[in-house]
């Protein structure tokens, strides 16, 4: 098998939360054109038919399952979903989470109800859907969690994300090592700034105002969507077999 082909993804079904827009939407796109079977979930139904149908466009098996990650029986219903209608599942990525409200709230002005909220949405849903993505590997398989930079560094006014995020990079480490002797694989990806409709409107921004934010990324611009799928393809296919447990930033250098 040449170094090419340890990347494609042929006859692997994958599942993607948050994948109807945004950096999911970038990564179940990758993974459909490496020729994975993609299953999507989101809350939106709108945005859901129209990402299945984007999605379809590349001649792949789709599946749009409208999933709530913080009801725990849906996360169950959407596996089981795919694995019936799609194949084995060898590929999840948990990348549904944001900031619920799209305010800043320092830390000790959070409310507790925001604080367990944002916990649910954040790190409690990324341990219940590698759960759950373990239970369908019975052949091994890859988990991929999506985190942040904000994991990394001090998150003014993003602290109960932020501590989240750090939170997911601890948990992809121990679930690599857990998880290992089921040949399933477990990694994470941190992006950077990325302009995404929860930024612009957590800031208050358009487009064109937030373009002065690639001021402090060394390769000077945002990032965008598509900028995740060559990580995501290759931390889920065979070309990465002996990586697990590790967090990758895709940060333009931040």
């Amino acid at each position: 098998m040449s170094v090419l082909d340890r990347f494609r993804l042929d006859g692997k079904t994958a599942v993607v939360t948050g994948g109807s827009l945004g950096i999911g939407y970038g990564i179940a796109m990758g993974l459909a054109e490496a020729g994975a079977n993609v299953a999507i979930a989101s809350r939106r139904e709108a945005q859901l038919k129209a990402a299945v149908q984007d999605l379809e466009s590349t001649g792949i098996k789709v599946l749009g399952v409208k999933t709530d990650v913080l009801v725990a029986e849906e996360v169950e219903a959407l596996a089981k979903r795919a694995a019936s209608e799609l194949g084995p599942i060898g590929i999840w990525v948990n990348n549904a989470g944001g900031n619920l409200d799209r305010q800043m709230h320092q830390l000790t002005e959070t409310t507790r109800e925001n604080w367990d909220a944002l916990v649910g949405l954040n790190l409690t849903s990324v341990w219940w859907g590698s759960s759950v993505a373990a239970s369908h590997m019975t052949n091994g398989g890859s988990i991929l969690n999506i985190s942040s930079l904000a994991g990394h560094r001090a998150s003014p006014g993003f602290g109960p994300y932020g501590a989240c995020r750090a939170g997911v990079m601890q948990m992809t480490k121990t679930l690599a090592v857990e998880l290992a002797p089921k040949g399933i694989r477990v990694n994470c990806i941190a992006p950077g700034t990325v302009e995404t409709e929860m930024l612009l409107e957590t800031l208050g921004l358009n487009h064109d105002g937030a373009q002065p934010l690639a001021a402090g990324i060394p390769l000077a611009r945002l990032g965008a969507p598509d900028d995740f799928a060559g990580a995501a393809v290759f931390l889920a296919s065979d070309a990465a077999s002996w990586i697990t447990g590790v967090t990758l930033d895709v940060a333009g250098g931040q």
